[in-house]
């Protein structure tokens, strides 16, 4: 198939795909009526829930375990070094092998690379948890905006009002 085509076909099936889920799966009146799948995917599109979160904390756990297991590696990695050297009583080049080792720089690795990437995810997930407590304090505030002009109605109509009070 050609590419021309096959991205055509693919943006087709995207607009009427998105569509759909426009008219069937995000609107809120309909999500009582949905299933699990759909009931998640209306969640998923609403912005429900962070995808993000989840996905930073998997990379977390990924980069500290392959920053330990590289240290690990370096402890016993390295490599050699030849050199050409003449020695005047006998008249002759030899040769010297020297072996450099990288175990310095795992053991720095295996201690700072955790360290470093557990700072650098914790001041993503700041940023990340600062939105979702954001969004929690609305929703809340939603509901006390719906019910507090109720609750002020109500006390207004236990006070016995006083007309002798003068207007300011």
């Amino acid at each position: 198939m050609n590419l021309m085509v096959a991205a055509i076909i693919a943006g087709v099936v995207a607009i009427i795909l998105s569509i759909l889920i426009f008219i069937y799966i995000m609107p809120k009146k309909r999500r009582d009526g949905l299933n699990g799948f759909f009931k998640w995917l209306s969640d998923l599109f609403n912005f429900r829930f962070l995808i993000l979160e989840y996905i930073v904390k998997g990379l977390y756990v990924l980069c500290t375990v392959s920053s330990v297991c590289y240290g690990f590696f370096l402890l016993f990695s390295g490599y050699m070094t030849e050199t050409y050297e003449y020695n005047q009583a006998i008249d002759e080049y030899y040769t010297v092998s020297h072996f450099h080792s990288y175990a310095h720089f795992g053991l720095l690795i295996m201690i700072a690379g955790p360290i470093a990437v557990r700072i650098a995810y914790e001041l993503l997930m700041m940023f990340i948890l600062v939105v979702k407590n954001t969004s929690e304090i609305n929703t809340k505030m939603d509901k006390r905006v719906i019910e507090e002009p109720i609750i002020r109605a109500e006390k207004q109509a236990e006070k016995p009002e006083n007309n002798d009070l003068p207007e300011l």
